[in-house]
């Protein structure tokens, strides 16, 4: 597992040197690619209960070699994901439906 760096920049107290400019804190979090089988167990996951909270976060996390914080966010965009195409219309099911010409 490969650890992401930490970033001490919290914004101090003093209005004026509110603004922390260093390039260490400028920098953004690496963006954690998953393998095909972490994606099925994550999908497996959100089709039994579509929110990862508490515990079960957690788990998730360390059976799979993850933050726990990745995979609040992978539930989160699965379910914005969800929401968007059941308000589209767009299912899986609508994409596969073939008209014949007999």
């Amino acid at each position: 597992m490969t650890q992401l760096p930490q970033y001490n920049c919290l914004p101090s107290h003093d209005t004026e040197h509110d603004t922390d400019t260093s390039a260490e804190c400028q920098r953004k979090r690496a963006r954690v690619e998953l393998s095909p089988v972490k994606k099925q167990i994550l999908e497996l996951a959100f089709i039994f209960s579509p929110t990862a909270v508490g515990e079960r976060k957690y788990k998730l996390a360390r059976i799979l070699g993850l933050d726990p914080r990745s995979v609040s966010f992978w539930f989160q965009t699965e379910l914005s994901k969800n929401k968007s195409k059941t308000k589209t219309g767009n299912t899986a099911d609508d994409a596969i439906s073939v008209t014949s010409s007999d």
